[in-house]
């Protein structure tokens, strides 16, 4: 039974990794077509365009980039601004800090179990 379920789980895996390699190449070709439209609104000094039943348009969104985390971290602090962090720490070195027999006061854990799906040779 569990040679028959790794088998089907291994077909599973293998049609994922084919399908995500057909996305990542899709998303390629869309990134690098919505940047040819783009440019093509802009030369002609447009926003937005119907063609074939569909309107394109341009769409501008500002996003942060920290250059001083630093700084950042004081306004933070000193604004009392908690709401402009993401309510998640790196658990990589959140591990690191408990394997050192560290407490990050607050935080507990919780366990999840996965499985491990390597082929071997």
């Amino acid at each position: 039974m569990i040679k028959e379920n790794i088998k089907q789980l291994k077909t599973i895996k293998t049609k994922k990794e084919d399908l995500n390699k057909k996305i990542k190449k899709l998303n390629e070709e869309e990134e690098y077509l919505e940047g040819l439209i783009i440019n093509e609104l802009q030369l002609e000094g447009l926003t937005k365009v119907t063609a074939l039943g569909i309107t394109a348009s341009i769409k501008t969104d500002i996003y942060p980039k920290i250059d001083n985390w630093d700084q950042t971290l004081a306004f933070i602090l000193k604004e009392k601004r908690y709401s402009l962090l993401a309510k998640k720490i790196n658990s990589s070195l959140w591990r690191e800090m408990v394997e050192d027999e560290m407490t990050v006061e607050g935080v507990s854990s919780y366990e999840k179990q996965s499985l491990l799906f390597r082929r071997t040779r």
